[in-house]
């Protein structure tokens, strides 16, 4: 099943990639019937790792080593994070056949909508399977320029890059968050492995990346008091 994770995220990729390169001369259902075969694949996926099995994609040899003598982990899917897969994928898999119907019939559209969307689902699916904490920041950042991107899609719209601006930029406060928090406990913890947090001493240190890992995870999600960049 890591071959099936694998194509998954590859074909996330390749439908964002083709957009950025051809996204104006080329009509974008193509594309989204490629992110339609990556979601079913993470889906599935995710419906594998939930029958107890773990599937693992070792993604150190893309990312490189992140802190000298630390490789970064494996994307893995365990049974909790194959429920997401399975529950995010599985929804977007029809919704991407819708978009590739809607798209069908607009023709070719600049704005990169195509490949904002597929970088979404690419970065939640690294989010949901992330090991240690490089990995997660990593997906999570990528989720920002997402968003960024989705915000300002249409720019011939009144307010489009006002509204991406403050995307990005309360995107940038929520990594921040995420990245100091992140950094506590794993200088707590000695290791950059999430699962090795759980065992970081208690304390002020602790209990400050809590609550910026809190703060953090709230503004992305757009959670009171934190919803305001939402409506734009």
């Amino acid at each position: 099943m890591s071959g099936l994770f694998a194509a998954g995220l590859i074909l996330l990729a390749l439908a964002a990639a083709a957009d950025f390169l051809g996204g104006r001369f080329m009509r974008s259902g193509p594309l989204y019937l490629i992110g339609a075969a990556g979601a079913g694949c993470l889906a599935a996926t995710g419906g594998f790792a939930l029958t107890g099995r773990l599937v693992t994609l070792d993604v150190a040899g893309w990312l490189g080593d992140p802190i000298p003598g630390q490789r970064a982990a494996a994307l893995a899917a365990d049974r909790l994070s194959g429920l997401f897969l399975a529950m995010a994928f599985g929804a977007a898999l029809p919704i991407s056949v819708a978009f590739a119907s809607w798209a069908r019939r607009q023709g070719p559209r600049p704005g990169r909508l195509g490949a904002s969307y597929a970088l979404a689902l690419g970065a939640v699916a690294v989010v949901m399977t992330a090991r240690d904490a490089f990995t997660a920041l990593f997906g999570w950042e990528a989720l920002t320029a997402a968003f960024f991107l989705l915000a300002g899609a249409e720019r011939g719209r009144r307010d489009r890059a006002g509204a991406a601006q403050i995307t990005f930029a309360f995107g940038k406060l929520s990594g921040a968050a995420l990245l100091i928090g992140l950094l506590l406990l794993a200088a707590r913890s000695h290791s950059i492995l999430l699962t090795s947090f759980t065992h970081a001493p208690g304390g002020a240190a602790r209990t400050t990346a809590q609550v910026l890992l809190l703060a953090g995870f709230a503004i992305k999600a757009g959670l009171v008091p934190f919803q305001i960049w939402l409506p734009r």
